[in-house]
């Protein structure tokens, strides 16, 4: 989120084939992190080992979620300013 970090082909692949939005989270974080990138989105799921899930990425679930993490990424916010704020760092 608003750190340069380039969007990965599986991300991409992921909006349209649902399966491949696991396949980040299984390559850095095995079946957790699989199931987590199908629910809440493939970096979400690759970033499980170092990051805790957000309430916010959980909120998802029930579609708030879609409307404030872009409102959190369009204010200029980043993952790393989050993650300091919310103690999300494992």
């Amino acid at each position: 989120m608003n750190e340069g970090k380039p969007i990965e082909t599986f991300e991409i692949l992921g909006v349209v084939l649902f399966p491949f939005r696991a396949v980040p989270g299984y390559q850095a974080a095995g079946i957790n992190g699989a199931l987590i990138g199908c629910c809440l989105g493939p970096r979400v799921g690759a970033q499980l080992n170092t990051r805790k899930v957000r309430t916010n990425e959980w909120l998802q679930l029930c579609c708030v979620g879609r409307i404030l993490i872009p409102f959190e990424a369009f204010s200029g916010k980043t993952m790393t300013e989050i993650e300091v704020k919310e103690g999300l760092r494992k």
